[in-house]
């Protein structure tokens, strides 16, 4: 690469890796046939976020231009298939949901949902008090989790309000427990709060030297 690395995704199936950097250019790994490829050459803006669909069948990447992009992975190279231009915003959060093949992104006080087999917008989301930092699909359901200042939206219909789990600082990254009973915040006020799903007080682990911008659960 040509730059810092960004961002790094692995196929679902643990055949396919791709990275990018925060020169703009993209590069993927076949493992089965040891072929690296080129996704896109570095064009000076940075790709911040990369994600390959639950199924493998789709990689995405957005960045500093506003683009989102997605390939087709069925081929020994990934085919780009879908652009998304979003001029003058900068999209680094992607998050396929668990068992289709949508894609959720931000786009500034926004978050997006498209559809790779209609290729058509699902929804919109306002997250109204800032830019999304984060988003994260329930792993059983149809929730979206928003993470943003002062706290983290959920939406379990788009045509309803969301559940807020407030804070006095901004999340930074947001995860489901991977049975789905658990919320996790990173937090920007160096803390790191867990919902329990049928809670609405959070247990609360602070002292971190640092805002918390990364959570992964076992």
């Amino acid at each position: 690469l040509d730059d810092y690395v960004t961002a790094i995704a692995w196929s679902a199936d643990n055949q396919q890796v791709a990275a990018c950097d925060g020169a703009g250019m993209i590069q993927g790994l076949n493992l089965m046939t040891q072929q690296t490829y080129c996704l896109q050459d570095a064009d000076g803006q940075s790709i911040d976020a990369l994600a390959y669909s639950s199924d493998g069948r789709f990689l995405a990447a957005g960045g500093q231009n506003g683009n989102v992009l997605i390939w087709a992975t069925g081929g020994e190279t990934p085919d780009l298939i879908t652009r998304l231009d979003h001029p003058r915003t900068w999209v680094d959060c992607l998050a396929w949901h668990p068992s289709r093949a949508e894609l959720a992104f931000s786009l500034g006080r926004y978050a997006q949902i498209w559809d790779a087999q209609t290729q058509d917008i699902v929804t919109t989301l306002s997250f109204e008090s800032s830019s999304v930092l984060d988003l994260a699909w329930h792993p059983d359901r149809d929730w979206l989790a928003v993470a943003g200042d002062q706290g983290i939206k959920i939406w379990q219909d788009w045509d309803e309000d969301p559940v807020l789990r407030e804070m006095p600082a901004s999340s930074l990254s947001v995860h489901w427990s991977p049975d789905g009973q658990y919320l996790a915040s990173g937090n920007f006020d160096r803390s790191l709060l867990v919902w329990p799903w049928n809670q609405s007080v959070p247990w609360r682990m602070s002292g971190f030297p640092g805002k918390v911008r990364q959570l992964a659960w076992s």
